[in-house]
């Protein structure tokens, strides 16, 4: 089964710069199936997010891309998925990055 993955960014992404490569100092990653995702695209789009750098504004994920999630973008996904249990390690990263003012990355498939 494919799977998306989220990883807690370890600084705020910065202008001009790509994160296609993106290998956080300890990236932890939570992995959601791709079925659960692909429920919740039309849902997601209304997210204010990035596309690869912060440059690219977007709504939603990037299916088979990059995508950057802001600490607000992050807290209005928590309380999209809280209650699917598809997401549940994905909603423990989203409180995180709502108490910590953390930037989320999401790896397509």
């Amino acid at each position: 089964m494919a799977k998306h993955e989220f990883a807690l960014m370890d600084h705020v992404p910065r202008q001009g710069v790509r994160y296609d490569q993106y290998e956080g100092e300890h990236l932890v990653c939570a992995a959601v199936d791709d079925d659960a995702i692909e429920c919740r695209l039309r849902d997601f789009e209304i997210l204010p997010t990035y596309a690869h750098t912060v440059d690219h504004p977007w709504g939603g994920l990037c299916y088979c891309g990059i995508t950057l999630i802001p600490p607000h973008a992050a807290r209005e996904m928590y309380w999209m998925v809280c209650t699917d249990p598809a997401f549940d390690e994905l909603t423990a990263m989203l409180k995180d990055a709502d108490r910590e003012h953390k930037w989320i990355i999401h790896f397509g498939i």
